[in-house]
């Protein structure tokens, strides 16, 4: 029976440690949600709160289970010096907006979507603000937990190729309760786990991919348009979706569409490129070799 949920090394087997942070994770969402209800007023900045409960919430729960079950510290899961990897996070800053600008322009030049306001009459407002504060928020719990933990967990296996492809399933069955989601945004979402891993793989920190997560969704919703993962809000530039179709993605969004996979796929392309004398060991273990670029 104690080897259900001890392995042979004597941990904690970590499928219960994943589970434990849901779980905790789950009980965070719905307290803070509640706390917030009884408290908060019903007005904009009560609204902005409420959403963060999400992130929050996978944070804590994270932080939780690191340091009261195994005993670590954020650097043991690949949250490294930003000082030492601010280059990484900057090259996923650039590589999200980027990656999102192409996919603008292509689906306008498809005539896939109609551009409401023109590209000089860009609609600012403080949303903005709050929009990338989201994000920012939603790209460090989606990588700490998604990428550091579950990964660095996952270790415990020995199979670099259960550490990638379970923690992408993961990551992408956390997005199937999503409005509007179907097979190939699933698909499409596992493909950027796998994608995100491989940065955290090359580089040996999640800085990387935490900077591609946070542009990626701040480009995609609140300065183009596009709805984030099956979800809409308010926009620098508004756009109306005439082609509901595979290349786009439809509502849930360019992430559901062929053009989503094509600039993941670039990705992967990009990184082979730009990090060539990165390799796909334990990035914990290797955690002191700095990787350096091309």
């Amino acid at each position: 029976m104690k080897s259900i949920f001890i392995n042979k090394s004597g941990q904690v087997r970590s499928g219960w440690k994943i589970s434990l942070c849901l779980i905790v994770g789950i009980i965070m969402v719905i307290g803070l949600q509640i706390l917030f209800r009884m408290v908060l007023p019903k007005n904009s900045f009560s609204m902005f709160l409420f959403r963060l409960t999400m992130p929050l919430s996978i944070l804590g729960a994270t932080f939780f289970v690191l340091k009261v079950v195994d005993k670590k510290k954020a650097k043991d899961i690949g949250l490294a010096s930003y000082k030492e990897y601010h280059k990484d996070f900057l090259t996923g800053l650039v590589m999200g907006t980027v990656s999102l600008t192409v996919i603008f322009f292509a689906l306008l030049a498809y005539g896939a979507y109609s551009l409401e306001n023109s590209l000089s009459q860009p609609n600012i407002t403080g949303d903005i603000i709050t929009s990338l504060v989201l994000y920012i928020f939603v790209g460090f719990a989606e990588e700490i937990f998604g990428r550091g933990y579950c990964m660095t967990v996952l270790w415990q296996t020995g199979n670099k190729w259960i550490v990638v492809i379970v923690s992408s399933i993961l990551f992408s069955l956390l997005h199937g309760g999503n409005p509007n989601v179907g097979i190939v945004a699933l698909i499409n979402t596992f493909l950027v786990g796998v994608l995100f891993a491989y940065m955290f793989l090359k580089t040996k920190s999640i800085w990387l991919p935490i900077g591609f997560h946070i542009a990626w969704n701040f480009f995609q919703g609140p300065v183009y348009g596009f709805a984030v993962s099956g979800g809409e809000g308010t926009s620098v530039y508004k756009v109306k979706l005439i082609k509901d179709n595979l290349v786009t993605g439809g509502a849930y969004g360019p992430e559901a569409g062929l053009i989503g996979t094509a600039l993941i796929l670039l990705g992967f392309i990009f990184i082979w490129m730009y990090y060539p004398k990165g390799t796909l060991d334990n990035p914990i273990k290797m955690s002191n070799t700095r990787v350096s670029v091309k």
